[in-house]
């Protein structure tokens, strides 16, 4: 695993080939670049499916095969489950995938055309640019019973975020039409409410 910005700019080194990809729901963007920033194809689509994952590993591959060159790096943005789909393809292929920070892609891009416009071609070779600076961070992909507890801890969350809210909003509801409900029992979030003894 690369440490510091100066153990992955020497690794950037020996790369050849460093793709960005642009994750979305359904049609990513990629960007296959040199380390010296010279654009080996035109920006393409990828959609989300197997077909479009199996086009772009071959699209690198004949880059590879035909600029006699070896060492691949990818990198996108963390984007939750939009991505994980191609992520687990491209490394069960072999490939070395990054993540790049959102909030670097963001002000990354109002450097290169001094413009904040969000496009998917555009942040798919500001992500390339940040790969070739270094500034990315290796991407832990759990594996087995680890990525079931990954799965399970933040749906864990998200339950308790949405009890949460929807504890608030009877609340607020009942200050509004019923201030003295709290005042006559103990706890409203339970399944009956038990009234207090005077």
């Amino acid at each position: 695993m690369l440490k510091s910005q100066i153990e992955r700019l020497k690794f950037i080194r020996n790369v050849d080939i460093i793709v960005g990809i642009d994750i979305a729901k359904e049609t990513h963007w990629a960007r296959i670049i040199s380390p010296y920033g010279l654009e080996f194809c035109k920006p393409f689509p990828i959609n989300n499916n197997i077909i479009d994952f199996k086009m772009l590993e071959k699209k690198i591959n004949d880059i590879k095969v035909k600029n006699n060159l070896s060492t691949v790096i990818i990198g996108m943005e963390p984007t939750g489950s939009y991505g994980s789909a191609l992520i687990k393809f491209l490394t069960d292929s072999g490939f070395y995938v990054v993540n790049v920070m959102s909030n670097h892609v963001k002000k990354a891009k109002e450097l290169d055309d001094n413009t904040p416009t969000k496009n998917d071609r555009k942040d798919a070779l500001t992500i390339a640019n940040l790969i070739k600076e270094g500034r990315y961070h290796d991407m832990y992909i759990p594996k087995g019973i680890y990525a079931d507890l990954r799965i399970l801890s933040k749906n864990r969350q998200e339950w308790i975020r949405n009890k949460v809210h929807c504890n608030n909003k009877i609340i607020c509801i009942l200050d509004q039409y019923f201030p003295e409900f709290q005042s006559v029992f103990r706890d409203i979030s339970r399944k009956r409410c038990n009234a207090d003894i005077i």
